[in-house]
């Protein structure tokens, strides 16, 4: 299934998770000191959706501020390219900056563990059994959702933005290379995004990330004191990250 051909969010997701393990080697972008953290800790850090840089993602598309509270993540880029705008993004200072590559294979194999791991944070097994944990690409929503467009006054002087409007620029769902003009699929009866699709959607305003995201949902637990958990990092993944 080509990303032009999807028609409903159930074939969206699908096709997210299934791209994400094809991708040879995924590079996470940080500092000198979390690699450190990993090393000597044998964890990866997940931050709560909350303390992401994009809530435009969860307050405004996702329309849902509970979602804040139940969405872990850490995120990745594919592509072999260097990308200069996420060294700028997340290694700062430059001189405590540092891209790891990490080859899908391990990490298939970590996230397979990771079902029946102690996860940190004293969480519960009832808790850890009912959370779903998703690795799969971002696509990017390119105009905004039954509202402007475009940040610019309506040159209609209209206040919501009709969908058979030609003025502003093509709506439009982004992926790599790829283009669906179908991004009605997405959004819901009050044009926020599906609450299925949440964490799977962003704004075309971060489509040069070329994100690939790990994510752990938990529905139902109180928010984490800390504002993060730590999975354990499996002896392969360490061995065979660069």
């Amino acid at each position: 299934m080509r990303f032009n051909q999807i028609d409903n969010s159930d074939m969206l997701i699908a096709f997210l998770e299934r791209q994400a393990t094809q991708h040879s080697f995924v590079f996470h972008y940080t500092k000198v000191d979390a690699l450190k953290a990993i090393l000597k800790n044998k964890t990866w850090r997940l931050g709560q959706a909350r303390k992401m840089n994009d809530l435009h993602e969860y307050l405004v598309k996702g329309r849902g501020a509970e979602a804040l509270d139940n969405i872990y993540t850490t995120c990745f880029s594919f592509g072999d390219e260097d990308n200069i705008a996420m060294w700028s993004l997340y290694g700062k200072p430059r001189e405590n900056a540092v891209r790891l590559r990490l080859p899908y294979e391990a990490i298939r194999d970590w996230l397979k563990d990771l079902t029946s791991s102690n996860i940190s944070n004293n969480l519960s097994q009832e808790i850890i059994q009912s959370m779903k944990i998703s690795f799969h690409d971002i696509c990017y929503y390119l105009g905004y959702m039954g509202e402007r467009k475009v940040l610019s006054d309506c040159p209609l002087q209209q206040d919501i933005c009709d969908s058979r409007c030609k003025v502003c620029p093509e709506k439009a769902l982004l992926w790599w290379s790829q283009r669906n003009l179908h991004p009605e699929i997405v959004e819901n009866e009050i044009h926020g995004l599906k609450p299925e699709l949440i964490g799977y959607v962003k704004n075309s305003a971060w489509a040069y990330e070329n994100e690939t995201r790990l994510s752990i949902f938990i529905p139902d637990i109180p928010i984490s004191p800390n504002n993060h958990i730590d999975i354990p990092v499996s002896g392969e993944l360490l061995e065979n990250m660069q």
